[in-house]
């Protein structure tokens, strides 16, 4: 007996370069308490599911010790039970638990998180497209996630966007679905549960993306879709109330994938960034302020960009553009040099044929961070902002197979941001949990 519970195991593990390089003995499932051997401060926590034994004399010790549903505490000031797994301060890089899996339907390739119901915790839709349908499972409140319900969609929907478009009764849902050339509008009743879709043309063949802003002078959000056959991208305005009017197209570079909505000018108003996939470009339309466009300003990237997305990289307020580049397994990073200007690409490693990609400040140190999703390594990708959009090599976090939407969001309450992925070929979403915060 170890504290007046059970006798200790020790492993080795700790940092994300000691799960890249440690071979992984069988998995053990159950119920553990976590030490933290290293780090500002040792923290002990509850772990519930799969932990992956390693063994290396370079990673910092944990300790695994089963205890009893509920917990007494301990004699060291443990949590006192419970299900979740928290983030401890740790001496090394970022960590997250390895993936907890939830089935998710026919073909997965993008996932979005929002707080639907209102009750702790934010909730998973991912967009099934070879299901006809997106799949919702409702947070416990502790990052772990309730049954699975599907809602209709068109054909093939492609992706997926969480935002309150009528304004009245929580997070809605917009889908672009590629094969029926619509978008879906399922209205949240309120509790978390959705209306059936209402369609809209999508304005052009091939809808592959949707991105949900306000682009007009209104207080209403609206849509933004990127055309992949038709290589256009379409505005639908809110008409107030959660309806939209009728698309109206701009030209974009060849094949688009992906838009994003921000004011790169600083005027207030917000603009487009489109990623071209046969094109090797992202395109930039700025706003004229009242939801009408001009002509796109293009800018080279890598080969065959998949996703892209905006936010403030340096600090200077003005939002900049990371694209991923599955072709060349890379990211592109454009920094805004004002006016809604970029200059030149800086590209970074990633891992083989990069998808999805979701931007947020993953170690809370006030720079934003990037992760890709690795498609064909199986792996999200997580490149750390080392203060002025200089970004450190990729630290890979194995998910299952083919992941391709990935995002990002305080799934557990303890502040530290978390990892959701969509794995298409799997038919799953992988959860991550930080665990360790640098």
């Amino acid at each position: 007996m170890a504290n007046g519970r059970f006798d200790f195991t020790w492993f080795y593990v700790a940092t994300a370069q000691c799960l890249r390089d440690s071979p992984t003995a069988s998995p053990a499932t159950g119920s553990y308490w976590v030490d933290m051997a290293k780090g500002s401060r040792a923290r002990r926590s509850p772990w519930i599911g799969p932990v992956l034994l390693l063994t290396t004399a370079s990673c910092g010790r944990i300790g695994f010790e089963p205890f009893a549903s509920g917990g007494d505490g301990g004699t060291d000031g443990g949590d006192g039970g419970g299900d979740a797994v928290d983030a401890m301060a740790c001496a090394d890089p970022l960590m997250f638990a390895p993936q907890v899996s939830y089935p998710s339907g026919n073909s997965p390739t993008a996932v979005a998180v929002g707080n639907l119901d209102g009750t702790p915790g934010p909730d998973i839709v991912s967009a099934n497209v070879l299901g006809a349908n997106v799949v919702v499972r409702r947070n416990n409140g502790d990052g772990t996630f309730g049954p699975a319900t599907g809602y209709p969609t068109g054909s093939q929907p492609i992706a997926v966007a969480i935002a309150d478009v009528d304004q009245l009764l929580g997070p809605d849902l917009v889908v672009a679905n590629q094969a029926s050339d619509t978008i879906s509008v399922l209205l949240n009743l309120g509790n978390g549960t959705f209306a059936p879709q209402v369609t809209y043309p999508a304005g052009g063949l091939d809808p592959y993306a949707v991105a949900i802003g306000k682009l007009n002078a209104d207080a209403a959000l609206d849509l933004a879709v990127v055309n992949y056959g038709s290589n256009t991208v379409s505005v639908l305005l809110n008409n107030g109330n959660g309806t939209f009017a009728a698309a109206v197209t701009y030209p974009t570079g060849m094949q688009p994938l992906s838009v994003a909505i921000s004011p790169f000018d600083g005027g207030g108003s917000r603009d487009l960034v489109v990623a071209n996939y046969a094109s090797n470009t992202v395109s930039v339309l700025l706003n004229s302020g009242d939801g009408t466009f001009g002509g796109q300003m293009i800018y080279a990237i890598g080969s065959s960009p998949w996703s892209v997305g905006a936010a403030d990289l340096d600090g200077d307020t003005l939002p900049d553009v990371v694209a991923t580049n599955s072709g060349d397994a890379t990211a592109s990073v454009l920094i805004n040099t004002g006016a809604g200007a970029f200059a030149p690409q800086v590209t970074y490693p990633t891992g083989a044929n990069p998808h999805g990609l979701a931007i947020a400040d993953l170690d809370l140190d006030g720079t934003r961070d990037v992760v890709v999703g690795n498609a064909a390594a199986a792996t999200a990708g997580v490149l750390l902002n080392s203060g002025g959009a200089v970004f450190a090599a990729q630290l890979p976090f194995a998910t299952e197979t083919n992941p391709n939407g990935v995002a990002i969001a305080d799934l557990n309450n303890d502040v530290a941001p978390d990892l959701v992925v969509a794995n298409a070929t799997t038919g799953t979403i992988s959860v991550l949990i930080a665990i360790c915060l640098p």
